[in-house]
Formats: structure tokens, C-alpha cells, sequence
């Protein structure tokens, strides 16, 4: 009874001094007293090689001005994309995860935390004249259970920025066993989902160059997209990208999206 009594109690004062912290300084908490928690999903891109080895060439291939990523969660994607000596502009909506990132880069200022709606936040920057408007790197990873602002970003960006790249994470990569995001009808991260946005029309795809077997980590899928005829035709020039869409995925669609088919290269793995 002893036992049972001092654990209700524990479990009641750890109740009281959550309710008194609140979400924020428990995550900042969450920072000090939880090192495992630096390197949760694997590292940057979930633990992916590949992928990060997709962002490496982005970046070798265009000059970005600045990185904005929506999803920071822990951090661990945006420390491994401020490597790169850019602005990295960052938004996290839930007030535990921000508590945790606002103190992992408090003395960090190339990358700036906001604690907002990747929405709300996009049009801030879109509306922001001294921001740059062209150049800019995106990764959108807010998209989370019921929650999917995945289609009003791609609006916001794509009537905004010029000359841009926009990489989408949890993303259908066809004929792949990439992990992707389904949260039910109208909701799986697909082509057909977007197909959908208001600018459909006017961004090309792009898919990683490798299948599944190749990456690492949690082998979640990724789609690359840009609105501007000069860096589509950098992008197909890269080796970890491919602009390849299988006949099966483009059956029956629209003609938008620019779901450019061409015949793969052969994996020298398989040859």
C-alpha cells in the first residue's frame, strides 16, 4: 500500500508541475534532460543517406539564399541543413517540440525557431518585402496525423517564390516500397493529391534516382518540386534525381504536374 501511495503521489506532483510549467518550458526541460532525444528518427532526412545525399547536390547545384523547413520538430533535420552556412528559417505548431528546438539553437543564430502554423508562417514570409523571393530551399514536414497543410503551402509558395525548389517529405514514390504518408481519402501524399493545388500546372517532379533498397534509415518516400524552367533543367542534370513517372501512375491523369516520363537509367547494382 506503501508502494502504491508514494507513486500515486509522485505521478500527482509530476501531474502539478506539468499543468504549472506548461507545454513550452517542458519541452525546453525536454532539451536538458533527455540527450536520446537529439538523435530520435534516425538523424536528418530520418536517418536517410540518400536523401541527404539528394540535398547535397540541391545545394551544389543551385545557390540557395536561405532554408525554410515547416515540421522542425527536434531539430535534427534543420542542424544538419544549417551545415550549409544559409538562413534557416524554421516553424514548429506544437509548443512542446518548440520549447525543445528554441533552446538546441538558442545560440545558433543563422537558424531562427517561430512557434506558428506553417501556414500562417509562409504567408508572414511571403508578405515580408525585404525576404528573399527567389532561390530559396523549402522542406515541408508539417503534415502530421489529421493535420495536413500540405496543399495550402504549396499555394502560398508557388504564387510567391521564384527560381525556388520545394522538397516534400512522407511522399508516394511510385513503383518504390518507400514509406508514405495516408491519412485516408483525399489525404495520401501522392501525385494525385497534388494534383489538386491551385499551381499544379506549373511545377515539375522529381523523385529520388534510387529505389528503397538503396537508402537507409526509415526509407520515408520524397518528391522535389520547382515552379521555374532554369532549375527543372538543373535538377535533371543531378544523378540523385530523376524525373521519371511509371505509365501506371500516369495513366488516366491530367495533363499537369509536368509528370515528364523518360526511360530510367539502368542501376549499375542490377547490372
Amino acid at each position: 500500500m506503501a508502494l502504491r501511495f508514494n507513486t500515486q503521489k509522485k505521478m500527482n506532483i509530476k501531474t502539478v508541475v506539468k499543468n504549472l510549467a506548461g507545454p513550452k518550458l517542458l519541452g525546453i526541460f525536454d532539451y536538458f534532460s533527455k540527450p536520446e532525444y537529439k538523435n530520435i528518427w534516425g538523424g536528418a532526412f530520418n536517418g536517410q543517406a540518400f536523401r541527404c545525399a539528394i540535398f547535397e547536390e540541391l545545394c551544389e547545384t543551385i545557390s540557395f539564399n536561405v532554408i525554410i523547413e515547416t515540421g522542425t520538430f527536434r531539430g535534427n533535420t534543420t542542424a544538419f541543413v544549417a551545415n550549409k552556412q544559409l538562413p534557416v528559417y524554421t516553424v514548429e505548431s506544437d509548443s512542446r517540440n518548440y520549447g525543445y528546438v528554441l533552446a538546441r539553437f538558442l545560440f545558433k543564430p543563422r537558424i531562427h525557431t517561430i512557434h506558428n502554423d506553417s501556414r500562417a508562417f509562409l504567408k508572414v514570409l511571403a508578405e515580408d518585402k525585404d525576404f528573399p523571393k527567389d532561390k530559396v530551399f523549402f522542406y515541408l514536414d508539417a503534415h502530421w496525423d489529421k493535420e495536413l497543410p500540405l496543399r495550402e503551402e504549396l499555394d502560398i509558395i508557388f504564387a510567391t517564390w521564384r527560381e525556388s525548389v520545394v522538397m516534400v517529405d512522407d511522399f508516394k514514390v511510385p513503383r518504390t516500397k518507400y514509406q508514405y504518408d495516408d491519412y485516408g481519402e483525399g489525404k495520401a501524399l501522392t501525385i494525385e493529391y497534388l494534383q489538386t493545388s491551385q499551381h499544379s500546372n506549373d511545377f515539375q517532379l522529381f523523385f529520388p534516382a534510387k529505389g528503397d533498397e538503396h537508402e537507409t534509415g526509415f526509407k520515408r518516400g520524397c518528391v522535389v518540386l520547382t515552379n521555374s524552367p532554369k532549375c527543372a533543367r538543373r535538377l535533371s542534370a543531378m544523378q540523385t534525381l530523376s524525373p521519371t513517372v511509371p505509365r501506371t501512375e500516369r495513366r488516366g491523369a491530367p495533363p499537369h504536374c509536368n509528370t515528364t516520363a523518360k526511360s530510367p537509367e539502368p542501376d549499375p547494382a542490377h547490372s
